[in-house]
């Protein structure tokens, strides 16, 4: 099960990357978002159940963009997959990663320290 919050309708155009991020954060297993979020901004890219993906590329102007995809048949998006430019991905990520401490407070301290880490704090507001 995915970890997932609302978006407002400023962010259709984002649903895929939306989608991807939320699935970055599984429910169940705490230890495996720590894992995804370290892999997508340290290795570029990761990707897992239900058929979501997420990878880090230089684009020809030399800027870090994301393209991301998932299966249409089980996501329901239409486009199913996007180029995202660096910042965006940032504010998704620290967003829903704000919102993770918020439902899982004794996640709050490793939550700060990958904020820190990957240089996501300026991207969202704690919301």
């Amino acid at each position: 099960m995915a970890f997932y919050i609302q978006y407002g309708q400023n962010d259709e155009a984002n649903r895929p990357l939306i989608y991807c991020v939320g699935n970055a954060f599984p429910a169940r297993d705490r230890q495996e978002y720590w894992y995804y979020v370290e892999s997508i901004f340290e290795f570029d890219g990761a990707g897992g159940d239900p058929d979501w993906h997420i990878e880090r590329y230089i684009d020809e102007q030399g800027k870090v963009m994301y393209w991301v995809r998932s299966s249409t048949d089980i996501s329901g998006l239409e486009p199913a997959c996007g180029d995202y430019e660096e910042d965006l991905v940032k504010h998704y990520f620290a967003k829903t990663m704000w919102e993770y401490a918020r439902v899982h407070p004794e996640s709050s301290t490793k939550i700060q320290e990958l904020i820190n880490k990957y240089q996501l704090g300026l991207q969202a507001d704690k919301q």
